[in-house]
C-alpha cells in the first residue's frame, strides 16, 4: 500500500508539471486490496472517466463447471496424504486430477496439459507424496525459474507440514542461492529436491556420486512448465535430461517416472517424447482439462 501511495504521489507530481498526463486523466490513488474481478472493474471505471479511454478491448471468458467423479480421497491415497489434502481445503479432486493420480499410480509417464489455475500441482503432488510416504523413494522437481521453484516449495511445505513419513527438512530447493550448509543437508537427506536445468547440469550431474542416496532411490521426475523448453534452450535441456537418465540407469540403477506439466499445446505428447527421449508407444498418458 505504501508503494501504491508513493506511486500515486509521483504521478500527481508529474501531472502538475504537465508531463505524462493527457486530457483529463488523473492518476489512480486507490490503495485498496482487490481481487482480479474488482481490479478489472476498477480499471474500466477509471478509464471511462477519461476522454481518451485506454481500454482497447475487453473479453470475458466464463468459468467452466467443475467436473469430479466424487471418489473419496481415502480411496485414492493413504490416510496421511488424504488428511493433508483435507487440511488445505481439498475435499475431492477434479476429474483431470483423478485421471493423473491413476496414471502415476499405474506406473505411466504423464503429460498434464490443462489451463492456468486448474490445479496442475495437485495432479502430480498428491500421487507422488502418496508414493513417497509409503516407501523410501525420492522425487526430483525441475522448474525453469527460481521463483517458480520457491513457489512450489511453499506449496509442498503447506501440504506436508503435519504429514507423517515425510519431514519438512527433507524438502528443499537446490539452486545457486542455496547456502553450502543447506546443500550438504539436502545431499544427505532430501526426499524431494527442487532445482532448475542449469543447476542440474552444472552441479548435480557432475557430482552425482555426492547425491547417491537421493539418486539411487529416485522414482519420480517432474518437469514443470514443459512448454518453456523449446528452440535452442529446449534442445539443451533435452540433452541434460538424457544425461540424467543415462547416469540414473547405468550407475544408480534407477528408472523413474516422468511427469511433465504444460500449458495447453497442440503436440504435447510429441513434445514430451522429444524432451525426455522416451518415445516408446504405450508408456505415456496425456491428461487435458
Amino acid at each position: 500500500k505504501r508503494n501504491l501511495a508513493r506511486s500515486s504521489r509521483l504521478l500527481q507530481k508529474k501531472g502538475k508539471q504537465g508531463k505524462e498526463v493527457k486530457g483529463n486523466f488523473k492518476p489512480c490513488q486507490c490503495a485498496n486490496d482487490m481481487g482480479v474481478p474488482e481490479f478489472i472493474t476498477h480499471l474500466i471505471q477509471k478509464a471511462s472517466t477519461s476522454q481518451e479511454s485506454r481500454v482497447a478491448y475487453r473479453k470475458e471468458i466464463p468459468a467452466r463447471a467443475a467436473r469430479s467423479k466424487n471418489i473419496p480421497l481415502s480411496h485414492m491415497f493413504c490416510e496421511e496424504v488424504a488428511r493433508s489434502l483435507r487440511g488445505v481445503g481439498i475435499r475431492k479432486l477434479y476429474s483431470h486430477q483423478e485421471s493423473c493420480t491413476q496414471a502415476v499410480q499405474g506406473g505411466s509417464h504423464l503429460v498434464v496439459t490443462t489451463p492456468t489455475a486448474s490445479g496442475k500441482s495437485i495432479c502430480y503432488n498428491a500421487p507422488i507424496l502418496d508414493g513417497l510416504v509409503q516407501s523410501q523413494a525420492t522425487a526430483l522437481y525441475i522448474f525453469p525459474t527460481k521463483a517458480l521453484a520457491q513457489d512450489q516449495l511453499r506449496g509442498l511445505q503447506r501440504l506436508c507440514k503435519s504429514m507423517q513419513g515425510l519431514e519438512l527438512d527433507q524438502i528443499g530447493v537446490f539452486d545457486g542461492d542455496t547456502p553450502q550448509a543447506t546443500r550438504a543437508e539436502l545431499q544427505a537427506n532430501a526426499r524431494i529436491l527442487i532445482c532448475n536445468p542449469d543447476i542440474l547440469h552444472v552441479t548435480i550431474l557432475p557430482k552425482h556420486t555426492e547425491f547417491k542416496n537421493f539418486l539411487s532411490q529416485l522414482a519420480f521426475i517432474v518437469v514443470d512448465e514443459a512448454h518453456f523448453y523449446r528452440g535452442v534452450f529446449g534442445s539443451h535441456v533435452a540433452m541434460v535430461i538424457r544425461r540424467l537418465r543415462r547416469i540414473l540407469e547405468r550407475i544408480h540403477c534407477a528408472c523413474p517416472q516422468f511427469v511433465l506439466s504444460s500449458a495447453t499445446i497442440a503436440n504435447s505428447l510429441v513434445h514430451a517424447q522429444a524432451l525426455t527421449g522416451l518415445s516408446e508407444a504405450g508408456v505415456w498418458r496425456v491428461v487435458g482439462a
